[in-house]
């Protein structure tokens, strides 16, 4: 650990919130002494010493190192974003598996918006340009059309009042039946 850096930022938070090494004492149970000595390097704080400091400052731990400020919020943001993405490629996926043709544009220009795409559809001789929220609508369609399919599908079919073999792994139950007879 580099007492140094993690002085400079005790200290750096500390005087952001307006706080004397005292009253950042007084709120983690540390004395001032032990404040300035870890402020100036000269001593080295235990990582629950920190852990006491850095929510007496109202932040991350891993900020005291030095590492950019850590906000829960932004890494939400950029867990939600990779989802829409695996999302979006499973569409573009599904989109190429029906013959279209998927193309992102990275072109600057007042005709083609950066982050949008080309899909390419009959035999690649018309394209129409999307974007993310028009892709996601594509899926939610999709997803209740195979819902409506499906029910179509169990609406035919005869319910299978008793499993043929019941089998159990690990705790899960797997049911292999078969359908009844058609009277």
């Amino acid at each position: 650990m580099d007492k140094s850096k993690v002085g400079i930022n005790i200290r750096k938070y500390r005087k952001e919130r307006g706080l004397s090494q005292k009253k950042l004492g007084d709120l983690c149970g540390i004395t001032d002494s032990n404040i300035r000595k870890y402020e100036l390097g000269k001593q080295n704080p235990k990582i629950e010493t920190l852990q006491k400091i850095a929510e007496a400052l109202e932040i991350d731990v891993i900020n005291l190192f030095g590492y950019e400020e850590y906000n829960p919020k932004i890494e939400d943001n950029i867990l939600k974003e990779e989802a829409k993405r695996r999302r979006i490629d499973k569409i573009i996926a599904s989109l190429e598996n029906i013959g279209c043709m998927v193309i992102f544009s990275s072109l600057q220009s007042s005709d083609i918006p950066n982050g949008k795409c080309f899909i390419y559809f009959n035999n690649n001789e018309n394209y129409i340009v999307v974007n993310d929220d028009e892709l996601l609508e594509i899926e939610k369609s999709s997803n209740d059309f195979l819902k409506f399919k499906f029910n179509e599908l169990i609406n035919s079919k005869e319910i299978i009042d008793q499993p043929l073999v019941e089998i159990s792994l690990n705790g899960s139950q797997v049911i292999i039946g078969k359908e009844k007879p058609k009277d």
